[in-house]
């Protein structure tokens, strides 16, 4: 009988530790491509289009980094606790990446040129 630390992972449990490699930056491009996009939408008086935009992107890459410390807290071999970990703190860190750029639709008002 396999222990917990002798079992295989499951493609599941694998993706887990993997996702918030992948969602950190991917929430960062798609806010850096919605921000652009809205900046004339925000110019023309929707001054709260690119902040939503940054919250739901923020919330994504939360989702990453949450499943990654998940999977890190169940990961059964040391190479998917590191990844796991790796991926926590990549979305962590593109999390702060959105958050700036939130922030600044605050100072600017998407005019100016």
């Amino acid at each position: 009988m396999a222990t917990v630390r002798q079992r295989r992972a499951t493609g599941r449990e694998v993706g887990k530790a993997w996702v918030g490699i992948a969602a950190g930056p991917f929430a960062w491009f798609l806010h850096q491509q919605v921000a652009y996009a809205l900046a004339p939408l925000a110019c023309a008086g929707y001054r709260w289009a690119i902040p939503t935009a940054g919250a739901l992107c923020a919330l994504l890459a939360l989702a990453g980094a949450a499943l990654s410390w998940r999977a890190h807290g169940g990961a059964a071999g040391n190479d998917r606790r590191f990844v796991a970990a790796m991926g926590m703190w990549i979305a962590l860190l593109f999390l702060l990446a959105i958050a700036g750029q939130t922030l600044a639709a605050f100072v600017f008002t998407g005019c100016e040129r």
